[in-house]
């Protein structure tokens, strides 16, 4: 079955040389990411367009009106509690301006609401980054460089229709040129920083405390840590919480995770459940109220650049993405997310 590689907001993390004290964090999430492409693939290139379900069954959303969904920006607003009557004075002067001044507005109001501790806005900028400076790369490709070459006439035809959707969305949430001041590595650690010194969330300075142990002195000790996580990712009612806590105790470093195991035990897929649970988390994060609808930022970093499709969310895209086994998988650690 082909593979399509998938990418989360962790994918912004720098992977040069940072501040020694990170360097454990860092290492543990690049160790990750070598076996799991969910999390942090520094490209979004993609591979052929993946299979559905063997048996056609998909990964079904909760009850939410994607499809009512007004534009990618309405739904973000929607997500972070701004207001979204089409009345307000503030829509009505963004809704004049051009889209590069809308983008540029966009980025400078994430940039302040991440630095005042506000963990949704700073990993929603990182993850808007990081697709703008894609965007770039898609579109104006490194000379001797090329997209995937497609199998048939169908397969070039759904690539190239895939890339132009992308495109068109990125003219809408991309500024021609990114502001020097939020990109580069010192950028990203000092906001990163910042973001931590001022947030009010206890669940998340927990998180990061223990993202930071170098190693635990026993079993018991390795147990507690992962049991606070779990107890985390169950009870927070915020998305990028629980998916912060999910890669924290998917990544290992507290004792192995085996929720999903049962479902591909003995199969070709077996060596992947880090990549299932992972998928997992994303579908629980979406069930917490995640931006997950059609065209929104985390379905594009997911589908982009071949695998596009307007009108499909996250859930569409991840039911045709995974076998019928590998999507019990799935499913399992998404209902295990849900036990609240």
């Amino acid at each position: 079955m082909h593979r399509t590689r998938f990418q989360t907001s962790e994918s912004l993390t720098m992977t040069k040389q940072a501040p020694p004290v990170r360097s454990r964090w860092i290492a543990g999430s690049a160790a990750l990411g070598l076996a799991v492409l969910v999390l942090v693939a520094m490209n979004f290139q993609s591979a052929v367009v993946p299979n559905r379900n063997a048996d056609g069954a998909g990964i079904d959303p909760p009850m939410t009106d994607w499809a009512n969904a007004r534009d990618l920006e309405t739904s973000t607003e929607a997500k972070s509690g701004r207001p979204i009557d089409a009345r307000n004075e503030s829509m009505l002067s963004a809704a004049r301006g051009s889209p590069e001044d809308r983008a540029l507005r966009d980025l400078a109001d994430l940039a302040l609401r991440a630095r005042a501790g506000d963990l949704g806005a700073f990993e929603r900028l990182q993850g808007l980054l990081s697709f703008c400076r894609y965007i770039e790369g898609l579109s104006h490709p490194a000379s001797g460089s090329g997209s995937t070459a497609a199998t048939g006439s169908e397969a070039s035809d759904n690539n190239d229709a895939s890339t132009a959707y992308v495109l068109a969305r990125s003219e809408q949430i991309c500024p021609q040129s990114l502001p020097v001041d939020l990109t580069g590595e010192y950028q990203y650690w000092a906001m990163r920083d910042e973001m931590l010194q001022r947030t009010t969330s206890d669940e998340l300075r927990t998180i990061e405390a223990l993202s930071t142990i170098d190693a635990h002195e026993s079993d018991a000790e390795e147990y507690a840590a992962r049991d606070r996580l779990e107890r985390i990712a169950l009870e927070t009612t915020s998305p990028e919480i629980l998916e912060r806590a999910a890669h924290e105790i998917i990544s290992g470093r507290h004792g192995a995770w085996s929720v999903g195991q049962d479902a591909i035990e003995g199969t070709l897929s077996q060596g992947r459940l880090a990549e299932f649970q992972l998928l997992g988390a994303i579908l629980a994060a979406c069930d917490r109220g995640a931006d997950c609808g059609p065209a929104s930022l985390r379905y594009m970093r997911l589908c982009a650049p071949n695998h596009c499709i307007p009108g499909e969310d996250v859930y569409a895209f991840v039911g045709k993405s995974v076998s019928s086994i590998e999507s019990a998988a799935v499913v399992e650690v998404r209902d295990w997310f849900r036990r609240r």
